[in-house]
């Protein structure tokens, strides 16, 4: 990882910055995060140091507001990832963007406005997620969940619509095995070779669906299952082997999963704790005090 440890930011004027002289014309403009991040692209930088441009108490107050104002949205953004508004999402709600992901919703509703919570897995895909806003209980208005319920029901109707396809194909194929992928072309479906996996692996073109998993360790070599629904909708699956795992193996697997489960304990512990601390904390400003 490179970091810049010494960079500034300023929104320019001639009274507050004097030290930028006439000549200095690069200088002589706004100087903020968006500005930054194509330059950090260029040279591989994957963070920076901002310093105070002015030895003033304002000055300080002005990166605190910035860093408010940018953190979330340009961190991700420097690291080439989407950022997306949700809107509003009840417990044991569709997420607009990402559907039916427990963790997600379990963070948002669990943590104060302003929080942003450590890398979540989905099925697909990984998520960092920042509480935008909270609303209290309540029947949201329509025009509020709109979105959401399109989206649902559009995809209920994709999946619906794609069961009698789904259910020919899986015929032809189990007829004609050896043709799997050229059938699977002929029906306008996506090929994709997950590779070797584990039980608890994340399988390529797929994540970590359990039908999927349950479905290819239980189908013999060379056999075609399906369709099944999963999480991201129609599968039909032909394995082309299972490799038999030796006790050395399975000991491999046995120490992976304890160090995941050891791992998540403590990430949960971390998280219980950090949460208690804040919900005890009390923050006293005193710097009128002082002078500030």
């Amino acid at each position: 990882m490179k970091i810049d440890t010494h960079q500034h930011f300023w929104k320019y004027s001639k009274e507050e910055y004097p030290w930028i002289g006439e000549d200095m014309e690069v200088l002589a403009q706004d100087r903020l995060p968006p500005d930054l991040k194509p330059l950090l692209t260029e040279h591989g930088i994957e963070g920076t140091v901002a310093v105070q441009a002015r030895q003033v108490v304002e000055e300080t107050e002005a990166l605190l507001a910035m860093a408010e104002e940018y953190d979330f949205n340009t961190a991700a953004s420097m690291l080439g990832m989407q950022v997306s508004t949700t809107g509003p999402v009840a417990q044991g709600g569709f997420i607009p963007g990402i559907g039916y992901e427990p963790q997600v919703v379990s963070f948002g509703l669990a943590s104060r406005v302003g929080e942003i919570s450590e890398v979540l897995e989905h099925t697909s895909a990984y998520y960092v997620v920042q509480v935008r806003d909270k609303l209290d209980a309540g029947i949201a208005p329509l025009d509020d969940v709109r979105a959401e319920i399109e989206d649902q029901l559009l995809w209920d109707k994709q999946i619906a619509n794609l069961a009698d396809l789904a259910e020919q194909a899986a015929q032809d194929m189990k007829a004609r095995p050896d043709g799997f992928s050229d059938l699977a072309g002929e029906y306008g479906f996506e090929v994709v070779d997950t590779g070797t996996f584990t039980r608890n692996d994340f399988v390529t073109g797929v994540g970590r669906d359990p039908e999927f998993i349950a479905v290819a360790f239980t189908t013999p070599v060379g056999e075609v299952a399906g369709p099944f629904k999963g999480e991201n909708g129609w599968y039909i699956i032909r394995v082309r082997e299972h490799s038999d795992v030796s006790g050395e193996g399975i000991q491999s697997l046995v120490e992976a999963e304890r160090s995941r489960l050891l791992s998540e304990r403590r990430r949960t512990a971390f998280t219980t704790w950090l949460q208690g601390l804040r919900a005890r904390a009390r923050i006293t400003d005193n710097r009128a005090q002082f002078g500030f």
